[in-house]
C-alpha cells in the first residue's frame, strides 16, 4: 500500500484554497493527507489553514516566515521526511499550489496500483485552465508512456507537464537530498524535475489528466520581468544544477547534458529579449565581461568543452547590427501584438 502527502504552499491563497484541499480530499483514494504551508502571508490565508485543519484530521499546518514557493515546499518536504523517517517506503509527496486542483476522480484503482509498484516517479499530464477551471486547451501527450529507467535520456520525458503532475518517492527526495532552489521565482518547478528525472531509477509515466493548472493574472508567469533581471536567476539556477549533479555522471544516470543545454538556451534568450525591449548593446557586453562563463557555455569552451556552440550566438557574433536590428524588430511586433490583445478584452 502507498501513501500520498500533498504539499500545499500557502500563500494570499484565500479565494481558491478550500477547492484546492478539496479536490484532493474527495478523490476516491483515501490514504492522503495534505500539508499546508502557510509562507507568511498576510491576509486572512493563515487563519484559513487552521480552519481547515480543525475540521480535517488529514489535514496538518505549518506558519512559517516568508520565504518564497521553494522554501514553502522544502519545509513541507522536510516535514513529511522526518515524520516518517523510519518507514519511508511506499511514501510519495505531491505539489498542489493554492489556486490549482486535481481532476475529479483521479486517485482511481489503476493509479493507486501503480503507486504501489514502488516506482521513484509516477507521472501523469496537467490541463492549463482559466480562472474559473475550464480547460483552455488539449493536454500535451506524453510522448513516452510506460515504465523507463531514468538519466540523462530521460530528463525530458515529461517536460511537457507539469512538475506537479507527479508523485515523487520519498525515498527518492531523501536518498539524493533533492530541494528545490530557494530564491528562485521562476524555472525552480523544472529545475527540481530534471533534477528527479535524472537520479531516478524507475519511472512511470501515463497520458491520465491528473493536475488543472489555473492562469490567473496575477501568477508569476503573467507578471514577471523582462530581460537580464528574469533570465540571470534561471541561468545561476541551472548552472547550479550542471555542478551539483556531476558526481553522478556514471554508467548508470549518463552525463547530464541537459543542464548546460538550459544553460546556453537561456542566455540567447536573455540577448534577445534585452534587445526586444530597446535596451544597449553595452548593457549584454559589460554583463559578458563579467560573466565569462557565459561566453563559454555559448562557444563549448572550456567548462562547456563537451557542448556545442551556438548557433544564435555565432550570428550575433558575426554580424551583432543586424542581429540587433532583427530584434528591435520583433519586439516591436510583439509589443504591438499585446496591445492589440489588451484593447481586445
Amino acid at each position: 500500500m502507498s501513501f500520498i502527502h500533498v504539499i500545499i504552499p500557502c500563500y494570499n491563497v484565500e479565494k481558491y484554497l478550500e477547492q484546492a484541499v478539496y479536490s484532493v480530499l474527495n478523490q476516491p483514494g483515501k490514504e492522503i493527507d495534505i500539508v499546508l504551508v502557510d509562507d507568511g502571508s498576510p491576509g486572512r490565508t493563515p487563519q484559513l489553514c487552521d480552519e481547515i485543519a480543525a475540521k480535517e484530521k488529514r489535514v496538518h499546518v505549518i506558519h512559517k516566515p516568508n520565504g518564497g514557493v521553494s522554501s514553502a515546499r522544502n519545509v513541507g518536504i522536510d516535514h513529511v521526511l522526518q515524520q516518517y523517517a523510519g518507514s519511508l517506503a511506499g511514501h510519495y509527496i505531491a505539489f498542489l499550489d493554492g489556486d490549482d486542483t486535481w481532476e475529479k476522480d483521479f486517485m482511481c484503482a489503476a493509479v493507486t496500483g501503480k503507486l504501489a509498484e514502488g516506482f521513484d516517479l509516477v507521472g501523469y499530464q496537467s490541463c492549463v485552465c482559466d480562472a474559473n477551471l475550464h480547460r483552455k486547451e488539449t493536454p500535451n501527450r506524453i510522448a513516452q508512456e510506460g515504465t523507463l529507467c531514468g538519466g540523462a535520456d530521460h530528463v525530458w520525458d515529461h517536460s511537457t507537464q507539469s512538475f506537479a503532475a507527479m508523485f515523487y518517492a520519498c525515498s527518492l527526495l531523501r536518498e539524493y537530498q533533492i530541494r528545490f532552489q530557494e530564491g528562485l521565482r521562476y524555472s525552480e518547478d523544472k529545475i527540481f524535475s530534471m533534477r528527479c528525472m535524472y537520479l531516478a531509477d524507475r519511472i512511470y509515466l501515463e497520458n491520465r489528466p491528473m493536475y488543472l493548472y489555473r492562469i490567473i493574472g496575477g501568477s508569476a508567469m503573467t507578471s514577471r520581468t523582462f530581460g537580464i533581471p528574469y533570465f540571470l536567476p534561471i541561468i545561476d539556477g541551472y548552472l547550479r544544477l550542471d555542478e551539483q549533479m556531476q558526481p553522478y555522471a556514471n554508467s548508470s544516470h549518463g552525463k547530464l547534458m541537459a543542464a548546460k543545454h538550459c544553460v546556453r538556451h537561456y542566455i540567447m534568450d536573455m540577448i534577445d529579449e534585452h534587445f526586444q525591449q530597446g535596451r544597449p548593446k553595452a548593457q549584454i557586453d559589460a554583463l559578458l565581461a563579467e560573466r565569462t562563463e557565459f561566453v563559454d557555455a555559448l562557444t563549448a569552451s572550456n567548462a562547456f568543452a563537451d557542448s556545442e556552440p551556438d548557433p544564435r550566438y555565432l550570428r550575433y557574433c558575426s554580424s551583432p547590427r543586424n542581429y540587433i536590428l532583427k530584434q528591435r524588430i520583433l519586439g516591436v511586433l510583439v509589443h504591438t501584438k499585446r496591445r492589440i490583445k489588451r484593447i481586445l478584452k
